[in-house]
């Protein structure tokens, strides 16, 4: 409901799937890999990871969210949707 305020997003979660499991077998490492993201588009050409926080947007937060590892976190979400897609 929040991001329907915002100038942009009104219709961001009209079509597509919600909650959308992945699993695949990482070919470079041989390692299964699996993700799970809040929004897929039905082209499957967009995914949303959505992530809560009352810290607003500052330098302090978003290196906050490196050391949680949403960076690395991204970058393998990036591989599975390469392998699955």
């Amino acid at each position: 409901d929040r991001l329907a305020g915002i100038s942009g997003c009104e219709a961001v979660f009209r079509e597509g799937h919600g909650e959308i499991s992945g699993l695949w077998l990482d070919q470079q490492f041989g390692i299964w890999g699996r993700m799970r993201i809040d929004w897929l588009t039905p082209d499957g050409a967009t995914l949303w990871d959505l992530k809560t926080t009352s810290a607003g947007l500052s330098d302090r937060s978003i290196s906050s969210r490196i050391a949680d590892g949403y960076d690395v976190q991204a970058g393998w979400y990036e591989r599975g949707m390469v392998a699955l897609y």
